[in-house]
């Protein structure tokens, strides 16, 4: 049975954060000679002997840290008998009283808010999310609902998409996610809504199966357009590449904006009079979702246009049954693949990835 999730919202809770998993430490907790701590469950050895926060190597001098133990359990604790006597918010003078049979409410400006017509138990109790840190601002008049909902909340941790730099697909806070990415497994962060990037194809014979999309880090890429975070990744599978974006929010959200996804073998930012990305045509094979609008002209040329629809809370399988990607077979990509200048048998490949706002519709 797994532990509860744990609030790391107070500044002790914080303190005590694993750097690996961002976690509130667990079992033995050792620390680097700068003082950053790291859970038992990742071992020194898969953190290449460095510390993932400071880089300064184990062997320099760590230690066990008993003081943080100790107040680990303690603020479990705390967390603990907090949990079991949920906070009420009674109204007070200044806050009007609800009525006995109002009508469900929904703010205008927040489709995934709820509120719980009240009844006679739970008339004056009004209670937040605990993942309320993280975006979620669901409110549920009552106590034993909000079991309910945590468990299945939108913002609730989830599970790293990596499993290098000793991380293991560690559970993640739904706020530390990007953090984690960018600190840990050294991800890029963009900004901008235009990107052009380049895988890199490595061998060491001219004979040995190619490997098209490495594990690790360089398999994504973090896009911030208009204040909102989208991760771009690329997947192969079998005799196929899938290139998809994945917006770090509630779907709702995310499904405000489109995004293209071209093939681009030339490494070179075309545009044509509207601003756009032409790359060179070519005939591959791609994966589109139902009913998203695209040019019949557009088929099999390398390019998925449509809306943002994947979040990063969803895995690959769940991905491949929206068929919301660009997938592009093998052989296309091997035969089209670049020489590196200077690095014998070493060629890559590349993508142009574009986001933009959906326009408001009339």
């Amino acid at each position: 049975m797994s532990s509860p999730p744990v609030d790391l919202g107070s500044a002790s809770a914080r303190f005590l954060q694993c750097v690996v998993c961002q976690d509130l430490l667990s079992g033995q907790v050792t620390q680097c000679k700068n003082g950053h701590n790291i859970c038992s469950s990742h071992s020194l050895q898969s953190l290449q002997g460095k510390c993932p926060t400071c880089r300064i190597k184990f062997s320099a001098g760590s230690s066990r840290n008993r003081l943080a133990e100790e107040m680990v359990k303690q603020e479990r604790e705390r967390q603990e008998q907090q949990r079991s006597t949920p906070s009420i918010l009674t109204p007070s003078v200044s806050a009007p009283s609800i009525p006995l049979n109002p009508s469900p409410i929904v703010p205008s400006n927040s489709r995934q808010t709820q509120i719980r017509t009240p009844n006679a138990n739970n008339r004056d109790e009004t209670i937040s999310c605990r993942y309320l840190k993280d975006g979620c601002d669901t409110i549920i008049l009552a106590p034993t609902a909000i079991r309910h909902h945590e468990q299945n909340c939108y913002f609730r941790p989830l599970t790293c998409c990596l499993a290098t730099d000793g991380c293991n697909h560690a559970q993640i806070p739904f706020f530390d996610y990007i953090p984690h990415l960018t600190r840990l497994h050294g991800v890029k962060y963009l900004q901008g809504s235009h990107h052009l990037n380049k895988y890199l194809v490595k061998g060491v014979e001219r004979e040995q199966r190619k490997k098209f999309v490495r594990e690790g880090s360089t398999s994504l890429f973090i896009l911030e357009v208009s204040n909102q975070i989208f991760l771009c990744r690329a997947k192969e599978e079998g005799d196929l590449v899938s290139v998809w974006v994945a917006f770090h929010g509630h779907p709702d959200q995310g499904r405000g904006f489109r995004v293209e996804i071209q093939y681009n073998p030339q490494y070179e930012d075309i545009f044509d009079g509207e601003g756009r990305f032409v790359p060179r045509r070519m005939n591959l094979n791609y994966r589109d979702q139902a009913g998203s609008s695209r040019q019949e002209e557009d088929d099999d040329d390398g390019i998925y246009s449509g809306s943002v629809v994947h979040t990063t809370r969803q895995t690959w399988e769940e991905i491949r049954n929206l068929d919301s990607y660009l997938s592009m077979p093998l052989d296309s990509l091997a035969y089209n693949l670049k020489q590196e200048a200077g690095r014998a048998y070493a060629t890559s490949w590349a993508i142009t990835v574009t986001i933009t706002r959906e326009q408001a519709r009339n």
